[in-house]
């Protein structure tokens, strides 16, 4: 979902509704016009529902005027408190405030139509897009 948090629309993440998994909410970094591509840096990894949880950080953590993006993978509470951990022990990510002792960034490249349309198209998340700072 792509969502201008000035003036939130909840129906960007109506998509999320009810459903279970792990979260990352995303910032533009960098733009290439010669690809017509989008580096994305992470700053927040989370699990639960998602909705909910995006809302909470929205109205909490999120700095005002700036661009949300959000990236969505749907799986059980159990598998989503894994993976995000995983997440959590390898990048560093600025708005998780605990239990993020990782040190690298997490970026992704989002081609014009992801970037500009959300991720709602892509309903499986593209992890072969994720790098870190070091292999860009």
């Amino acid at each position: 979902a792509r969502l201008a948090v000035e003036s939130p629309d909840k129906d960007y993440l109506k998509g999320l509704r009810n459903k279970t998994g792990v979260y990352h909410l995303w910032i533009d970094y960098d733009e290439c016009d010669d690809h017509d591509s989008y580096t994305m840096l992470c700053v927040y990894v989370g699990k639960g529902l998602a909705e909910v949880r995006v809302n909470e950080h929205i109205k909490k953590k999120w700095p005002e005027k700036e661009t949300l993006y959000v990236s969505f993978y749907e799986c059980s509470n159990r598998i989503a408190k894994y993976i995000e951990q995983l997440f959590l022990d390898v990048y560093q990510f600025y708005l998780n405030e605990y239990e993020n002792p990782g040190t690298k960034s997490l970026f992704a490249v989002w081609d014009n139509e992801r970037h500009l349309l959300g991720t709602e198209l892509h309903a499986v998340s593209n992890l072969s897009n994720i790098t870190s700072i070091d292999d860009l």
